[in-house]
């Protein structure tokens, strides 16, 4: 697996984070909201917000990570810069252990150390981010206590590379989290962060997604009609209105399978941007189950008449996203076509 996580923090609310999330660490006098309005395109952003002595970040133990490399990119808006110290903003971990951190510097350059912000410096950016607009940051690293290697692109040019070094700051050359936000205590006030358009890989498979991916957007498409499949029961009205809100409204309306295997589709808005590369689509399932016993989920493609369901993934009575991330059309095997995306059906089936 390669293409592991996205997020463009349009779909869900501050109060849904660790329905997506793994966990979140907030210090006092901090925040970490999803901030309507302060993305890229007037979208919303996830803001760790300004403060003193904080430690705010979220962290994601995506599932699937293979290899000892991890590759993120995602847009950055620092508010100000800190006068006295580091931010660190992205931290590649293992467990609850930081391998490398990436950390914004008093001059807007990002400084990459080994272990946490006030390890090992290995190296430093040639040209720092802007303050105040959205600066697009990608990192690859190569966890290896000889054989390590830095990658980082700001807006699209090399502004670091390092081979032949040690990236090691545990004791095992893995990484399975991350961490975005300032992930380490700090005597200074810290300047607000927004963060945009995510995407996580690890490296492994096939071009393109075993490299850094360029300047990416991750757009939310929702439900606009009904698709072929209309086997569970909705709350009220259709199928498709029940489950096309931004953020998901848990209870107030929802569709309901009493039994295995029972699958709805749904047709969905096109492609935002004609002729645009899709690198993969992530299927957000906002669900729990209703009574006790197993009960799992899993997302379907409909493409040509015929359903291309995913494994099933088990849910508990509390809601979460179930994610089912496809980097290639499971109809074809290949790359996603814009054209396959637009006229495809997305959905879910009860599996178990």
């Amino acid at each position: 697996m390669a293409l592991l996580f996205m997020d463009s923090f349009d779909h869900y609310a501050t109060g849904d984070l660790l329905e997506k999330w793994t966990s979140q660490v907030i210090g006092t006098g901090g925040s970490i909201a999803i901030t309507a309005g302060a993305g890229r395109r007037a979208s919303a952003s996830l803001r760790i917000a300004a403060g003193a002595f904080q430690t705010c970040h979220v962290i994601l133990s995506p599932a699937g990570v293979s290899g000892a490399t991890c590759v993120v990119g995602l847009a950055v808006k620092p508010s100000g810069l800190q006068t006295g110290g580091n931010v660190s903003l992205i931290a590649v971990r293992e467990g609850g252990n930081p391998q490398v951190t990436f950390a914004l510097a008093p001059d807007g350059t990002i400084r990459v150390t080994r272990g946490g912000q006030g390890g090992t410096l290995l190296g430093t950016t040639s040209a720092p981010l802007s303050v105040g607009i959205f600066n697009y940051l990608e990192l690859k690293v190569l966890i290896h206590a000889t054989a390590g290697t830095v990658d980082v692109r700001l807006n699209g040019q090399s502004v670091l590379a390092l081979t032949g070094i040690n990236t090691l700051g545990t004791s095992t050359a893995i990484w399975n989290s991350f961490a975005i936000g300032n992930a380490e205590s700090s005597a200074q006030t810290l300047p607000a962060v927004d963060f945009d358009d995510l995407y996580v890989l690890d490296g492994t498979g096939a071009a393109p997604w075993n490299a850094l991916l360029g300047d990416c957007r991750v757009d939310v498409r929702l439900p606009t009609g009904a698709g072929a499949e209309a086997q569970w029961t909705p709350s009220t009205g259709a199928n498709w209105s029940c489950v096309d809100e931004i953020p998901p409204n848990d209870d107030t309306d929802y569709t309901a399978a009493t039994a295995a295997p029972l699958t709805d589709t749904f047709v969905v808005q096109d492609a935002p941007v004609p002729g645009a590369v899709i690198f993969g689509v992530q299927h957000n399932i906002n669900a729990k189950k209703m009574d006790a016993g197993t009960c799992a989920i899993g997302a379907v493609v409909r493409q040509g008449g015929v359903d291309y369901p995913s494994a099933g993934q088990g849910l508990t009575t509390a809601y979460a996203f179930t994610r089912v991330v496809q980097a290639t059309n499971p109809a074809t095997g290949a790359q996603w076509l814009e054209a396959d995306f637009n006229l495809a059906e997305f959905g879910y089936k009860r599996t178990a």
